[in-house]
């Protein structure tokens, strides 16, 4: 779970629901955008504990899908794109 911080979920009139954790192991870095190119903003979580990244795809009715984890190895980066 992101430690302390939820999602919350909203919908087009600007209302937004009880915040939702996901799982998706210990945040090192987060992004949101617009990765699936559906129209939806999505997000991106960067997992320092388990080598590997977390997407939440935004399902267009104001919540998330369920987490998609991705294995990620090799040697870590030494510097982060700004």
């Amino acid at each position: 779970m992101i430690p302390n911080h939820g999602v919350e979920d909203g919908d087009a009139g600007q209302r937004f629901g009880i915040p939702r954790d996901y799982v998706v192991g210990g945040p090192f870095d987060i992004a949101v955008g617009d990765l699936n190119r559906d129209g939806w903003l999505d997000i991106g979580v960067a997992n320092a504990d388990a080598e590997a990244v977390t997407l939440l795809f935004n399902q267009g009715a104001g919540n998330f899908g369920a987490p998609v984890h991705l294995s990620v190895t090799g040697n870590p980066p030494r510097h982060r794109a700004r």
